[in-house]
């Protein structure tokens, strides 16, 4: 189950640079100047807000089903109690 979730997350990554790279390329080959560029463009990019919205839930989702764990690192918890002057 773990490297099956490894793998989702891994491609669902990959499908946000992707789309994200693509709407760049569409952005600099004249985005706002030809119809057909600028659709396939905000395409990309609504697809990479998709996508990255898939990842949330997925990674959420894990994490309440317990598939995922936190690694236990707090940077707000001290193990020592803070030195008054």
């Amino acid at each position: 189950m773990i490297m099956t979730l490894k793998v989702v997350v891994l491609l669902l990554i990959l499908a946000i640079v992707f789309f994200l790279a693509r709407g760049l390329f569409f952005l600099v080959q004249g985005g706002s100047s030809s119809p057909d560029r600028a659709k396939r463009m905000m395409q990309s990019l609504a697809l990479r807000v998709f996508f990255s919205f898939v990842l949330i839930v997925v990674l959420v989702v894990s994490g309440q089903m317990g598939w995922i764990k936190p690694h236990g690192v707090n940077p707000f918890v001290s193990s020592q109690p803070l030195q008054s002057k």
